[in-house]
This record gives C-alpha cells, sequence and structure tokens, in this order.
C-alpha cells in the first residue's frame, strides 16, 4: 500500500480530502492510512507536519507522521471524538505555520549548501538538520582557521544574495544523469534507476524529497550562527528571521 504525497507538488496545501485506508496498532502507537495525504512526514532533516484529520463523525489529532518502507505515509495520534473507519471520506487541515516554518528552514540550509558549494568547494554536504531548533548543514572536508573566521560573513552575504535577488526555488523530478549535470556532489544513496526530486536555486539543485518555499525571499533574515570544526568534519549553524 502506497500512499500518494500531495506535498510534493504543493507546499502551500495545507488542506485537503482524501479515504482512509487503514487504521491500525504498533509500536509507534495509532495509526491512519490514507490514500493520499497533505501531510509531511518526517525525515532529510524536516520534522513531521502535525494536524488533524476528520470524518463527518470522528476527528483524529496527528502529533507524528513517518514513512514505511512499503510507500505507506502512517499519522500517529488519538482519537479525540468517535471512531474513524476504513473506508472514510475524511479532511486533512495541517498547521500552516509550522509547515512554513519548516519549508523555510529546510530551503535555507540548502541555500547555505549552495554558498558553501561556491565559496568552498573543499567542503561536501553529508547531513542537514532543519528543524527550528538549532538547524545546522555538516560537511565533510576541512578549513584553515582563516578560513572558519571568515566563513559566517561570507556565507552570510551570498544566502542574503539569493534572498534580496528573490531567486525562484523550485523543485522536480530530473533523470540521474541530468541531476549529475545540475549537482557538483550526488549523494550516493539517491537511486539511480529512476529520478529523483531535485530541489534548484538558479543553476544550483540538491537531490532532496522535503518541502519547500517558491521564492528565496521568503527566508527573510539569514545568520550564521556558529561555525564548528572537528577533525575532518565542518557543521554550520544557522538561524533564519
Amino acid at each position: 500500500m502506497s500512499t500518494k504525497a500531495l506535498y510534493l507538488a504543493d507546499t502551500y496545501l495545507f488542506q485537503s480530502s482524501a479515504k482512509v485506508e487503514g487504521i491500525e496498532q504498533d509500536e509507534q502507537g495509532l495509526a491512519v492510512i490514507l490514500d493520499q495525504t497533505i501531510f509531511y512526514p518526517q525525515g532529510g532533516g524536516q520534522p513531521t507536519d502535525i494536524g488533524v484529520i476528520t470524518s463527518n463523525s470522528a476527528e483524529f489529532q496527528v502529533n507524528k507522521v513517518l514513512y514505511r518502507p512499503d510507500g505507506a505515509i502512517a499519522h500517529y495520534g488519538s482519537m479525540v471524538k468517535s471512531e474513524m473507519k476504513v473506508g472514510d471520506e475524511v479532511s486533512l487541515s495541517i498547521d500552516k505555520d509550522r509547515r512554513l516554518l519548516n519549508a523555510r528552514n529546510h530551503s535555507a540550509g540548502h541555500m547555505l549548501d549552495f554558498a558553501v558549494e561556491k565559496h568552498y568547494p573543499q567542503l561536501v554536504g553529508i547531513k542537514g538538520y532543519h528543524f527550528p531548533e538549532g538547524p545546522y548543514v555538516e560537511f565533510e572536508g576541512s578549513l584553515s582557521d582563516e578560513e572558519k573566521e571568515q566563513l559566517p560573513m561570507v556565507i552570510q552575504e551570498a544566502v542574503q544574495e539569493m534572498v534580496t535577488q528573490e531567486q525562484p526555488v523550485t523543485t522536480r523530478l530530473v533523470e540521474a544523469e541530468e541531476l549529475a549535470k545540475l549537482c557538483k556532489h550526488v549523494l550516493p544513496n539517491l537511486p539511480k534507476d529512476k529520478p529523483t526530486r531535485a530541489m534548484i536555486v538558479g543553476d544550483l539543485a540538491l537531490g532532496c524529497g522535503g518541502t519547500h518555499i517558491s521564492n528565496a525571499k521568503e527566508v527573510g533574515s539569514f545568520i550564521v550562527r556558529k561555525v564548528k570544526k572537528e577533525q575532518e568534519k565542518v557543521r554550520i549553524s544557522y538561524a533564519i528571521g
């Protein structure tokens, strides 16, 4: 059973409808499975969406969403009104402010990555944490002490330039060959036999399944909070406003 991921096509779709395909209890709790969903499942450094699923008689409060290996997206939470049944037609509503904050943080993290790729090409992004509580991007590679000292201002100015120029942010499916042309560094775990969803700003791209804003201006202000250098890894923490 797989769930159609509506959030991939539209970050700004905060309400929609679906059909209940399953209601299950597992080690994570009570889960509702739908034929399609606007709820983003936690992953790729981005936190889960939260919100409400309602039918004519029932209400389910969603506090965690997870992607399953079989392609199903499980909505975990609690029934706060009556009982929901398989086959019910339901309405979906997500927390709009949380979704937009997560999308802004995620896009800003990739814009940071693009700025590093341009100014510090010896660093290769290996991990992103785009939660509101202390977002950062981790890179493999090294910096001299002088580079470390200069980096915050260099990266802030580069990202803020994308914001000021109001560069469009787009997502689309690309074949592995095109992704290799768009990206200087392609993550090794991305599939080679099917298209990968790419997040694109200007002529730079990254393979990504998260939600993103439509224009860099939505990031607002951007600052580099801290640069931590440890052996052959560099962690750049950032904040948006």
